[in-house]
């Protein structure tokens, strides 16, 4: 509905007292802190908090926690449920002072040198049981590892791929001087021990080099194989052992989860109260604090700032300023601000466009995914979790968001005919045997049309939405442009093409009248479009503004998409019925169930991811396109880290 309007806020404040006049500000979430620009101060001697210590500090500590906790959830005895995370209410100022806030820097210190164990026992375990595989293959040789021969005779173990005669290769390879010995085949190749006189050693190397062996080598051990595996085999049990307790000891930790997790967010809103007052400049007594703050919010952050020994001046925002925006919207629209801050947040002092884009998102959201039993599904997956999931507040939004698109699926369920596809007609035919159910029970079938029936009757209301949500971003435009004064380019630029629209439709009524209205509007353009040319100029780009006709068209065109949207999910619906009525005999039954809620679920998460972003397709490029002034960024308020927990409502008001 609404831009909310910016005031620039500047605090002079006792230096002593600025952590506190941030965290304060933080906790109420009221303004937008930013770097104070030492340029209005010159001639002073103005110069940044230096915090990077305590900064560095705190970042380490998050660190620290963010990898911690990964491993304590994998490793709980009591797993989370569920696939989203609730967040505890909880004072932050309160737990820093509690006895759970220490237990919970204890155990985080505790987890991470376990974590620390752990990967270097995993590391030795992985090592040994590498090394026992390589072992394995050797156990029956029965010579130390580390025996290398005699003064005379070199001994050496060899391996090779499995070759298709085992006994033939040995046979050559002791043609050239040595003795081999065969100690294991199997798929992985052959290991065989080999013996040759060290005089001899030249032809003797050549030959194995030729058949492909490979000497191994084993300078870690001494024993023979078996007692080397043996010992290495009780080295594993006992690391594994080790793990165990490891993990056992994690498990215990585990289980203050919820403090460490508050943890993460106390030592996370300690980084960013620094971060922010690293913003500030600093005299030798004072500091100097820069902040955008909505209107609204004025006695909020005033009753805060009158707590404290501080000045503070207001005003409004100058021509060259950047102010960010904070939309304000009713109970339904600001749901569909996120859609908006996807896009680009609108310029500072332009028009919001949310109330109307949400109006015609949940409609073109409703007709491409028309089914009352989906819908329903959506509605309460978005309320309930936006009431009981306790997420973010952008989060929420998006849910909420959901919540009443669903309504809309309902709606036009029932009007075009989609309950879970064609499920009551399929239940009527191939269970109850109801013959033609579609005549005898029409009501499922659409109380309006059904887009499998009537393709271009569907089709048709597609264009007919498109080309009211196009002239409604064209209407924005008008009311802009007249707004900033421009009421000439209002009625010639957006009016004018009203009038070839309004002539194009008439057409289909009354072809006379249509063809002089839409004459009436080709030359209003041709006359106006080229007013800042000269000469022929004038005229030539009159008539090139007519080309434009093409996009819109092409615009119009892509609401062609709402009966591509509408057609996928009731014809997944229908070929899911079809399937699950094949087993709907007493033996197939629960096949059917499943086959049902599987492909059913299959069929809602596809076409909610689809709907979602063709819809959103439509407002940025056919409806967006049309007026929109991008802003820079939107408001982000200075607030403690609400990653896992949401302070009390108490305590921001």
């Amino acid at each position: 509905m609404a831009i909310v309007k910016m005031k620039k806020l500047t605090v002079y404040a006792v230096g002593s007292q600025t952590d506190a006049i941030v965290r304060k500000l933080m906790k109420r979430k009221c303004l937008e802190i930013q770097q104070t620009p030492a340029s209005e101060f010159e001639g002073l001697d103005v110069r940044r908090f230096r915090c990077d210590e305590q900064r560095t500090e705190y970042k380490r500590q998050v660190a620290e926690i963010s990898a911690v906790l990964p491993v304590l959830h994998k490793h709980a005895v009591k797993k989370k449920g569920g696939l989203f995370h609730v967040r505890r209410t909880l004072d932050l100022d309160e737990f820093a002072k509690s006895e759970a806030c220490a237990k919970a820097r204890e155990a985080v210190e505790q987890s991470k040198g376990l974590i620390e164990k752990l990967t270097e026992t995993r590391a030795l375990i992985s090592k040994t049981d590498t090394a026992i595989k390589a072992l394995s293959v050797w156990e029956q040789y029965d010579l130390p590892l580390k025996f290398k021969g005699t003064k005379t005779v070199e001994s050496a173990l060899y391996s090779m791929p499995k070759p298709k005669d085992p006994e033939k290769v040995l046979n050559d390879l002791e043609q050239s001087g040595c003795c081999c010995e065969p100690i294991n085949l199997d798929p992985s190749g052959l290991y065989f021990s080999c013996l040759w006189l060290r005089k001899d050693e030249e032809p003797v190397l050549k030959a194995l080099a030729s058949a492909g062996a490979t000497r191994a080598s084993f300078k870690d051990y001494s024993k023979t194989p078996s007692a080397t595996l043996e010992q290495l085999r009780k080295d594993l049990n006992g690391l594994m052992d080790r793990e165990a307790l490891i993990i056992k000891n994690l498990g215990v930790y585990a289980e203050l989860i919820p403090d460490i997790e508050t943890l993460y967010d106390l030592c996370e809103t300690n980084r960013l109260v620094l971060h922010h007052r690293y913003k500030m400049l600093c005299l030798s007594n004072c500091c100097i604090l820069s902040c955008w703050m909505p209107e609204p919010n004025t006695d909020k952050v005033l009753s805060v700032l009158d707590a404290f020994d501080c000045a503070y001046e207001t005003e409004d925002p100058e021509p060259e300023d950047t102010p960010p925006v904070l939309l304000k919207n009713n109970a339904f629209s600001k749901n569909y601000e996120y859609v908006v801050g996807m896009y680009a947040y609108p310029k500072y002092g332009s028009v919001d466009p949310t109330l109307v884009m949400s109006i015609f998102y949940f409609i073109i959201f409703g007709l491409m995914f028309a089914d009352v039993g989906y819908g329903l599904f959506l509605t309460l997956g978005g309320f309930l979790g936006a009431k009981f999931l306790k997420p973010k507040e952008d989060t929420k939004k998006l849910l909420t968001m959901f919540g009443y698109c669903g309504i809309s699926s309902v709606v036009c369920g029932v009007l075009f005919g989609g309950w879970f596809g064609d499920l009551p007609y399929a239940i009527m035919e191939n269970i109850l045997k109801i013959p033609d159910p579609q005549h005898a029970v029409p009501f499922f079938n659409g109380l309006v049309m059904n887009p499998l029936d009537s393709l271009t009757d569907f089709l048709i209301v597609a264009f007919a939405i498109g080309l009211i949500h196009m002239v409604s971003g064209m209407a924005i435009k008008f009311y802009s442009l007249c707004r900033n004064g421009e009421v000439f380019s209002a009625i010639f630029d957006i009016g004018s093409w009203w009038v070839v629209f309004a002539g194009l439709v008439l057409l289909v009524v009354n072809p006379m009248i249509g063809g002089i209205v839409a004459g009436v509007g080709v030359l209003m353009l041709i006359a106006t479009q080229g007013r800042e040319a000269k000469g022929i100029m004038k005229l030539l780009k009159g008539i090139m503004s007519l080309y434009d006709l093409v996009s819109y068209v092409s615009d119009l065109l892509s609401y062609s998409r709402i009966l591509a949207l509408a057609l996928v999910a009731a014809v997944i619906g229908k070929v899911i019925n079809l399937t699950t009525m094949m087993a709907s005999n007493p033996a197939g039954f629960i096949v059917m169930i499943l086959i049902m809620i599987v492909g059913h679920g299959l069929n809602l998460a596809i076409n909610v991811l689809g709907s979602f972003v063709h819809t959103s397709r439509l407002q940025y490029i056919e409806f967006f396109g049309k007026f929109y002034e991008e802003g820079p960024r939107g408001y982000r308020p200075a607030q403690n880290s609400d990653r896992y927990t949401i302070e009390p409502a108490e305590n921001t008001n």
